[in-house]
């Protein structure tokens, strides 16, 4: 009787030990990286699938560039204006949002970045 209240036991003790872990999956190795922009007019600068620097002048209302990135990688996107109108700037991977930012201020650049 005691043998089979100790093995009950231990059996109740490790079930519900383990109640709370799930099963993380595989971990991502490849995201699909949007950068989308809103301005009036505005000079954006984003970093691309090799990691160089690249700028796109005179853009004005929305502006949006895909990608493909690998885990690691940085992502980056910044609007500026002169004007003091609102920009925004925001990353998505997959259609989720990652990480925003904006500004509304004359001369200051909205940014956002990510390691992935």
């Amino acid at each position: 009787m005691k043998k089979g209240l100790m093995v009950l036991a231990v059996v109740a003790i490790a079930a519900t030990g383990f109640v709370g872990f799930t099963y993380a999956g595989e971990e991502k190795t490849s995201y699909d990286i949007e950068y989308n922009v809103n301005c009036a007019s505005c000079k954006v600068t984003y970093r691309n699938e090799k990691g160089e620097s690249k700028e796109v002048n005179n853009v004005k209302g929305n502006w949006s560039q895909k990608l493909k990135a690998n885990a690691g990688q940085f992502v980056y996107v910044s609007a500026s204006n002169d004007e003091g109108t609102s920009v925004k700037v925001e990353i998505k991977d997959n259609g989720k949002k990652l990480i925003e930012g904006t500004s509304t201020t004359r001369d200051y650049t909205a940014r956002a970045g990510v390691i992935l």
